[in-house]
């Protein structure tokens, strides 16, 4: 199964899914095989140049996965590996841009995620400042902000929430003009907006 879902992957899927179902026997497995995975015996990153069209490099194929995961975490249309061949031949430099490289290092705070590294605590973590222009960049250990308390809010149906971060986010689905938004919030909650 997991052949196969990446090989969907791969060559992009049609993108009308609305929910992938996991099952939690494949899920709990992998957890197991990346949890026992013996991360001292692996190769240190290297820098490797990018060609597109060496089907041997696996780079079309990778950036067609990453591409496609992203697309399921914004609920947009996945990408088929021959566009995205077609666009990386054509925007290689833009693979050098920030975007790319914020991409990347979320990336890399996900797989800690994947093994289990939230159970030692968020020294493992990292929130990124990058600057291309000035070619500098810090690293410093993230410490999330707690829950704010819910005040001044007697008056709306937002004091039904007692707390929020700033992780909180509310889902509107469909087509929504400004007003049409304005004027939903409006009723869902009681606030002008």
């Amino acid at each position: 199964d997991a052949d196969k879902s990446a090989a969907t992957a791969a060559q992009g899927g049609d993108g009308d899914e609305d929910e992938v179902q996991v099952d939690a026997g494949d899920k709990a497995a992998l957890e197991a095989e990346l949890k026992a995975a013996n991360v001292g015996s692996l190769i240190a990153c290297t820098a490797h140049d990018f060609e597109k069209d060496d089907d041997d490099n696996f780079h079309i194929d990778y950036l067609t996965i990453a591409t496609n995961l992203r697309s399921w975490n914004y609920n947009i249309k996945q990408s088929q590996r021959s566009g995205v061949k077609v666009i990386a031949g054509r925007i290689i430099p833009a693979l050098a841009t920030t975007t790319a490289m914020v991409c990347g290092l979320v990336d890399i705070e996900f797989c800690k995620l994947v093994l289990g590294l939230q159970n030692l605590g968020n020294s493992k973590f990292l929130q990124s400042n990058i600057n291309l222009a000035t070619g500098s960049e810090a690293f410093s250990v993230f410490n999330p902000n707690q829950p704010e308390e819910a005040t001044n809010l007697n008056k709306s149906n937002l004091a039904t929430f007692p707390s929020f971060t700033t992780w909180d986010r509310l889902d509107y689905h469909g087509d929504l003009t400004g007003a049409e938004l304005s004027a939903q919030l409006g009723r869902d909650f009681g606030v002008t907006v």
